[in-house]
């Protein structure tokens, strides 16, 4: 009839209800764009850091450019900083509304005591390296944000000092509650109570850090 043929996927069916998948869009490795962004971003880092330490050349370190200085260590202090803050609030509201209510309903208190000890043995370890990490981190950050905008408002300032303030008292409470001090025995006893206290605290510290975020 002079018309050109249609086409379709199946013999029989006509080409308006052909339905054209997008394709997805995926990593070389099945991951999403994100997931595939952050890989090759770390991938990227690590092999310019390991290359110039096991270079043959001696000064192979010392030629890093600063132009590499000023990208490499402002994003590993970040991510160390955003890791043991996401692992110690993780840790604190896993412990206080699900593994505590659970171990109570569930085990004797002989058990509980026990799996007490055992967990605050692990999670010690972890919290004592968390804090050393935010610590150090959260110094480089802020210099070299005032290194970088001297001129910042001083609600910047001010509310910095309070979020310093607070994650010291965090700091505190989480080391006196995974410490063996006699001195804190009773916040040991009433954990929950100071474990919520410490919930808190954090999430106070999440929300001034996100106006801090828009303010600089």
């Amino acid at each position: 009839n002079g018309q050109p043929p249609e086409f379709t996927d199946r013999p029989g069916r006509r080409a308006s209800n052909l339905r054209i998948r997008r394709p997805k869009l995926l990593g070389p490795c099945g991951e999403g764009n994100l997931g595939f962004l952050i890989r090759f971003v770390s991938v990227a880092t690590a092999h310019k850091i390991t290359s110039s330490f096991f270079s043959t050349d001696p000064d192979a370190l010392y030629n890093l450019s600063p132009m590499d200085s000023e990208i490499i260590l402002p994003i590993l202090s970040r991510w160390a900083h955003v890791l043991c803050a996401v692992t110690m609030v993780g840790g604190v509201l896993f412990l206080r509304f699900i593994l505590m209510p659970s171990a109570s309903e569930a085990l004797s208190e002989e058990q509980h005591l026990s799996l007490k000890g055992a967990v605050l043995k692990r999670w010690k370890k972890v919290v004592m390296l968390c804090i050393l990490l935010l610590l150090l981190s959260g110094v480089y950050n802020l210099m070299a944000r005032l290194k970088g905008d001297a001129d910042l408002p001083s609600l910047y300032h001010a509310l910095f000092g309070i979020k310093f303030l607070l994650a010291l008292a965090v700091f505190f409470i989480a080391s006196c509650l995974v410490g063996r001090a006699a001195a804190f025995e009773g916040m040991r006893k009433n954990m929950k109570k100071w474990l919520l206290i410490n919930v808190v605290l954090a999430l106070c510290i999440v929300l001034i850090s996100g106006v801090l975020k828009n303010l600089g």
